[in-house]
């Protein structure tokens, strides 16, 4: 009896360490399947924030002036080139009494923050050149309805312009903005700066018109 139960031990032993070992590879084999289905419910999301983001990249690019537009005798061409799929830079343009207006803007800050700010800011620009029809009185009006408003807005710089086709007469503001450069046919090179601060930043609103004649076979860049 002794020398059975002395055998036995051992083998209680073995299928205790057996029973263990498999239960450890099942829990094992589970917390895997869990990392696994994590894994694909994360690339999902990935996935579908990316296609939310490329969707949305393409309804703003819509939404701002056209790559290539031809009125009378102009020739507009426009291009945006965000660095995180959404941009804060924008363009847009609309036609006026006749005229053709314009804009170049950059709103601070990359990615979603700022684009959610360009409907905004873009809707508010062709508000206040409908009423005004202005470049310095409407970028006057919209600085002051910016500060109006009950949250922080983002810093944001703006080359506005009228061009009355007819003419070539070209007026035009800046909000802190980059010089516009008008590049004549001569090679003859005029910096567009005239205008004022920064919209956004809480000081005086007021603007200058600054004027210049576009002539046959000169060029105008606006940028940001």
């Amino acid at each position: 009896m002794r020398s059975l139960q002395a055998f036995g031990r051992p083998n209680e032993k073995s299928n205790w360490i057996q029973g263990s070992s498999q239960r450890n590879r099942g829990r094992a084999r589970g917390t895997r399947r869990d990392l696994l289905d994590q894994l694909a419910a994360l690339r999902q999301e990935h996935d579908e924030l990316r296609r939310a983001l490329y969707e949305a990249a393409q309804m703003q690019r819509r939404l701002c002036g056209p790559r290539s537009l031809h009125v009378a005798d102009y020739e507009l061409a426009s291009e945006i080139f965000p660095v995180r799929h959404l941009s804060g830079d924008f363009i847009t343009c609309l036609q006026l009494d006749g005229d053709l207006v314009f804009a170049v803007g950059d709103i601070a800050g990359k990615g979603p923050m700022a684009a959610m700010w360009f409907t905004y800011v873009v809707g508010l620009l062709r508000r206040s050149m409908f009423a005004l029809g202005d470049p310095a009185a409407a970028l006057a009006a919209m600085a002051e309805d910016l500060l109006a408003a009950s949250i922080e807005i983002p810093l944001t710089s703006l080359f506005l312009a009228r061009l009355e086709l007819a003419s070539g007469a070209l007026t035009y503001a800046s909000a802190g903005h980059p010089p516009a450069l008008l590049l004549r046919q001569d090679h003859q090179l005029q910096e567009l700066s005239l205008g004022g601060p920064l919209l956004g930043i809480p000081s005086p609103t007021r603007f200058q018109n600054g004027r210049a004649l576009i002539h046959p076979g000169d060029t105008l860049i606006a940028y940001s």
